[in-house]
């Protein structure tokens, strides 16, 4: 790199850094203005606004009356339970709720301030024999994190859950990094692995609706996709109850959005950070991309052009056009019209940053409340590492030795990533009615993700002195998008209750133009020049694309009756369907060169070690005006068609569900919460390259049963028992029959279209104790049996991959969990909390019988069971915090930690590759510094302790792949209008 690029580069840094601090200053003196000029005519008033719900049930209370004591002002609730009251003068206040069948409650000191809504939450108690009110002291609740645990307590399914507050307390920017923090959670960046399962064994739900996957291998959602600022909470529930679909095992993940306000709200924020191994250098790797990259709207200038895109185009062969003056120049065409880049360049890296503004209000419409909230979240984040290592080990016999464990390469790795992630929210609701609302949700996530790598080392293919080298360039474009439409109605009939809900989502995944190229430089003896060569595989350019749409429809009908004791009941019925559509289209073109006569002076395909002179479009294609012996064509470097096209296909599934289920208190302490799902499932491929090939694949229908008790040994403490039986169906590629190539692995994969469901029998039992608002002391243990589990199997002596049921797996496990505030050991310390979780997982896979030969070649002793992909054997969170505020001060220390996990399943005589236990410790600070204007500081990753995958033969790791992703420091400024 020459001094004036990186002059260039160092004042494009220095642009893009005065730029982020401008706009963050004029963004703030813009809105403090603003809010400077509405406190000058402001009258000082403020609101009260909260819920009603029932103590023994935690439903919603609709028509519940609130008051406040020695004014006029109250409110009544709606069909959520909410209410506000508006336009209250400041002060101290009590509150009385009261609604026919329930004692009246009292609240006392909520306090209200200047131009905010004081936040209550009351539980009324159904009125059997007394007529007293029930006076609750000083339990304003002031944080979205109780609200969360009091849902828990009351919920009808073993759930954990993790709200925007403690999102925002421990600095996650996704709902990846979220959901890293949830009890019996772990995350590799994207996936979420729910007590040791992975994506087969768990669903996604966007505000209650399936989220459909853009990842042509899994049935996994990108969590990295979703922006931790567009969300409310995000719930996990671990057992089965009727009403949810039942394809999962480990946990159903609902991603709950931003709620409507309670009145009119702006908020805007920005930050910036720093991350130790990439900000500021000169040396990050990066290539050219697109100009619309900084939208994750590059994949447009990437692709290739649409005929050959299509899979059905085949490019000529180059033996072929080196004879045919015709076909010659549509292959020169074919081959200069793909992208010619073939290696990384270097660049200074800016400074990551982020924003994101949200603006809600309320008004009334035709006399009726009309709510309306939108957002919208931008990030763009630069990552990268120069000291990453890759390894590939194989057991030997070595006569003598025994088996010992032979390098077959060793590389040095690095690699520059440019991630950018927005997405925006739009959630309406009116009400109709007095007892009726409509509320339409519309979310919008899109990222780009481009990588630049580049690995060279030591391969035992190559002779002496030799150095094996590759270039990868990668460009993922992701979206997701979920339009819903729902409507609650109650007292229909009597108190019958009425919910539906209509989604629309839709995802996609182009990967387009991922270019892989590879050589060997070998020294020259007593020089310092190099000969070159093409490394065993030939360079290639990959074009891949995926889109899923899923349209769902949810309807359920609620009945409240007294059971013989006059307690609250309720009998629920309901159905829904599922229709899911997905595409996929591949298109691959590897490097050719034709047949050759080496007498001919006008050969000109030698490489000279510099991929990008080399496919320069003089060298690529036919030679022009140029006569060769024999007729021959001149041809050099051209690119050709790999892709077999029946590998593209279209498939279908639909799913139609229907359910009841009751609710019955036994007696005023237990409580059976007992139903029936029936499920049928219709699932069709069609491989649209290859004629009248539409196959019905892995239909039936389905009885899931759930049983689950409730024991209140107090008002606060709980016992839940449950079983559930639940399925897990094969994904669109394990069915689907085409043999698809690796490029890293260099094997084949098929599908299997006879692969079965999996049924799992789960078992969970989970002891809680709500101490307190906001604490908790949980202890549960599970047990699940896999029936006929899909594992990813070796098949013959080519390390061909396959899918097929195996006899059993089981998964057991004890999960502990616990929040607690300190002042009840020191009032000193009442400012202070402690949570944290653990988890312990045991699981357990038999061994194929391909799999259990492999092992025994390399320990005749070995077991005929595994560990699931995925699990870690023990998983930690622990939060550590301050708050305070009246100073309007909160410090957050968080500290995690996982065991190793099983990352790959050995290749036939291979051992596994683990991936090795790792520590993160983050922290985060926030300060008020003004009415409305907070300041934030944050550091992730403080230990930088290093990902790592290794081999594991007899007690000795043996690196398969290992780097660190750097410290990050970041500080930002937030304003709330």
């Amino acid at each position: 790199m020459n001094e004036q690029t990186k002059t260039a580069q160092r004042r494009d840094f220095r642009a893009v850094f005065r730029t982020s601090i401008t706009f963050a200053l004029l963004a703030i003196l813009m809105f403090g203005g603003a809010a400077t000029a509405q406190e000058a005519q402001q009258v000082k008033e403020g609101r009260i606004a909260g819920r009603l719900f029932d103590a023994q049930t935690g439903e919603a209370l609709l028509g519940a009356t609130v008051m406040v004591e020695g004014t006029k002002l109250g409110a009544v609730s709606d069909l959520d339970g909410n209410f506000i009251v508006k336009r209250v003068p400041i002060g101290t206040y009590a509150l009385t709720a009261s609604m026919v069948g329930y004692a009246p409650t009292r609240v006392t000191d909520v306090q209200v301030t200047e131009g905010t809504s004081a936040r209550v939450e009351l539980a009324l108690r159904p009125q059997v024999i007394q007529m007293e009110g029930v006076v609750v002291e000083a339990k304003r609740m002031k944080n979205s994190e109780a609200s969360m645990l009091r849902q828990r307590q009351l919920s009808n399914s073993v759930s954990d859950a993790i709200s925007a507050e403690e999102m925002g307390r421990s600095g996650s920017g996704d709902a990846a990094q979220a959901m890293s923090h949830v009890t019996g959670a772990s995350t590799d960046g994207k996936y979420v692995f729910i007590r040791g399962l992975g994506d087969r064994y768990s669903n996604t739900r966007i505000n209650g609706s399936l989220a459909p996957s853009a990842d042509p291998d899994k049935q996994a959602v990108n969590f990295d996709v979703v922006p931790a600022g567009l969300l409310d909470n995000i719930v996990v529930e671990k057992t089965f109850t009727p009403d949810k679909p039942g394809n999962f095992s480990g946990g159903s993940v609902n991603l709950t959005t931003k709620d409507l306000p309670e009145g009119r709200t702006i908020n805007f924020s920005t930050s910036t950070s720093y991350n130790s191994n990439t900000t500021g250098k000169d040396d990050v790797l990066t290539y050219k991309g697109g100009s619309k990259d900084w939208i994750a709207m590059g994949g447009d200038s990437r692709e290739a052009p649409s005929y050959l895109a299509d899979p059905a185009y085949n490019t000529p062969d180059p033996s072929t056009a080196a004879r045919d003056s015709a076909l010659a120049q549509q292959l020169t065409r074919d081959s200069r019209a793909i992208n010619s880049t073939m290696k990384p360049i270097r660049t200074t890296a800016p400074l990551n940053q982020a924003y994101a503004l949200t603006y809600g209000d309320n008004w009334t419409l035709f006399t009726r409340p009309l709510g309306i909230s939108a957002s919208i979240n931008y990030s763009r984040n630069h990552s990268y590492y120069k000291s990453g290592v890759l390894g590939q080990w194989l057991p030997l016999q070595v006569y003598g030795q025994g088996t010992i464990m032979d390098s077959l390469y060793r590389y040095t790795d690095e690699a520059g990533k440019d991630e950018v992630l927005w997405g925006g929210l739009l959630n309406t609701s009116y009400y109709v009615a007095q007892n009726h609302k409509i509320s339409f949700t519309y979310l919008y996530n899109r990222s780009g993700e481009s990588t630049a790598r580049y690995v060279e080392g030591w391969n035992y293919n190559l002779g002496p002195g030799a150095v094996y080298r590759t270039r990868n360039l990668l460009y993922s474009e992701r979206l997701l998008s979920s339009g819903q439409l729902r409507g609650e109605h109650a007292n229909i009939i009597g108190p019958v209750r009425l919910e539906w809900q209509l989604s629309d989502s839709k995802s996609s995944q182009d990967e387009p133009d991922l270019r892989y190229f590879s050589d060997n430089a070998t020294v020259i003896e007593g020089t310092t020049d190099s000969t070159y060569g093409i490394f065993q595989i030939y360079p290639s350019h990959y074009f891949r694309y995926t889109s899923e749409r899923n349209r769902e429809g949810q309807l359920d009908l609620t009945v409240p009756f007294k059971q013989w004791n006059d307690l609250s009941s309720k009998v629920r019925l309901g159905g829904s369907f599922l229709h899911k559509t997905r595409s996929f289209r591949e298109r691959q073109f590897l490097m050719g060169m034709p047949r050759v006569d080496y007498t001919r002076t006008t050969y000109r395909d030698n490489y000279n070690g510099d991929p990008d002179a080399w496919l320069d479009d003089n060298n690529v294609g036919a030679a022009p005006d140029t006569t060769t012996p024999d007729n021959y064509i001149d041809l050099a470097v051209t690119w050709n068609s790999f892709s077999d096209p029946i590998s593209n296909y279209n498939a279908t599934q639909d799913v139609v569900g229907a359910y009841g289920m009751v609710e019955l208190p036994l007696t005023a302490k237990l409580q059976i919460v007992s139903g029936l799902r029936y499920e049928t499932t219709d699932l069709t491929l069609d491989q649209i390259y290859r004629q009248n090939d539409t196959t019905d694949l892995a239909g039936g229908s389905d009885l899931l049963p759930a049983l689950t008790f409730i024991y209140k040994l107090t008002d606060n403490m709980s016992v839940r028992s449950a079983y559930g039986r639940t399925l897990a169906r094969p994904s669109f590629r394990e069915l689907a029959p085409y043999a698809s190539w690796e490029f890293v692995g260099g094997s084949y994969i098929f599908g299997n279209r006879n692969l079965k469901y999996t049924k799992i029998d789960n078992y969970d039992l989970r002891w809680e104790w709500f101490t307190r608002p906001s604490e908790l002391l949980a202890v549960s243990t599970f047990y699940k049996r896999f029936h006929n589990p899909i594992e990813r199997v070796i098949v013959g002596q080519n390390y061909d991959v396959t899918w097929e049921n195996v006899d059993r797996g089981t998964v057991m496990g004890l999960e502990v969990e616990w929040r607690k505030q300190l002042d009840q050991i020191h009032h000193l310390l009442r400012n202070f909390r402690l949570g944290g979780n653990f988890s312990l997982i045991r699981s357990e896979v038999k061994l194929t019988d391909e799999e259990l030969l492999g092992e025994r070649n390399i320990d005749p002793g070995a077991k005929d069971t595994r560990d699931l992909q995925g699990q870690s054997p023990y998983l930690l969170n622990i939060d550590a915090g301050y708050t305070n505020e009246r100073l309007g001060t909160a410090l957050s220390v968080l500290y995690n930690r996982y065991g190793k996990r099983l990352s790959e399943v050995g290749l036939y005589a291979n051992p596994d590759i683990y991936e090795l236990s790792r520590t993160t410790i983050d922290a985060t600070l926030s300060q008020r510094i003004w009415r409305g204007i907070t300041f934030k500081a944050s550091a992730r990753n403080l230990t930088d302790s290093k990902i790592q995958k290794a081999y594991q033969f007899k007690g000795q790791n043996y690196v398969a792949n290992e780097y660190s992703t750097g410290r990050i420091f970041g500080i930002g400024m937030s304003y709330q209008l």
